[in-house]
């Protein structure tokens, strides 16, 4: 959709069961984790040409050929095999190394923290792609980022929360090092926010339980 009205509606490649989706607005493009373990980047531009997906031009498609036609593949920017399944992706500013013009589009797995380039690897191969990555020792539920400092405005420095299933917040920052944990009352973390909470109490943490407890 663009604003209310209806734009396009498009087959991604190679994907069996929805998962996490993310628009990075740095490359005007879309990312997303396929059934293949893989994280696949699609510009915006190209997913809006990409014509011969378009229902309406399909359906005429098959009408004069009497047959129907699978939709045709579409290219992607960049693709990188993470080799699990994604529980969540989102744009951060969290690797040290990060250039002021840059962001990282971090993916959580299912047992692994990686931090991708948003360019993705340009033909230098695909460890140029992953910025950093961290091996978790626990299953992950949830993740987000948030600002260390309340007066940078630009959020050029930001840490993760990791909610796990096991009832943890954990938090990290750019190497990534563990710098802070806590053990929720709830039995599992499904989710976790940074900086809400009550009035007034900045630096709060807040978590949701299977349970809908909050």
């Amino acid at each position: 959709f663009e604003q209310s009205s209806f734009a396009f509606v498009r087959t991604l490649n190679d994907v069996l069961v929805p998962g996490p989706i993310c628009y990075v607005s740095k490359v005007d493009a879309f990312v997303t984790c396929n059934s293949n373990r893989a994280i696949d980047c699609y510009k915006y531009q190209v997913l809006a040409a990409a014509r011969d997906q378009d229902p309406a031009t399909a359906r005429a498609a098959d009408g004069r050929k009497g047959e129907k036609k699978k939709p045709a593949r579409l290219p992607t920017d960049w693709s990188v095999n993470i080799g699990e399944h994604a529980v969540a992706i989102f744009v951060a500013k969290f690797s040290q190394s990060l250039g002021a013009g840059n962001v990282d589009v971090v993916v959580v797995g299912s047992h692994t923290l990686f931090c991708l380039n948003e360019a993705g690897d340009r033909g230098k191969g695909s460890r140029a792609a992953v910025r950093l990555q961290k091996r978790l020792n626990y299953d992950a539920a949830a993740c987000v980022a948030y600002t260390r400092d309340p007066e940078d405005r630009a959020g050029a420095n930001q840490n993760l929360i990791v909610a796990t299933h096991g009832g943890h917040l954990l938090v990290y920052e750019g190497t990534p090092k563990l710098v802070w944990a806590a053990r929720c009352p709830a039995r599992h973390a499904c989710g976790a926010t940074a900086g809400g909470g009550a009035p007034g109490a900045g630096g709060s943490a807040s978590a949701a339980g299977a349970a809908g407890a909050i």
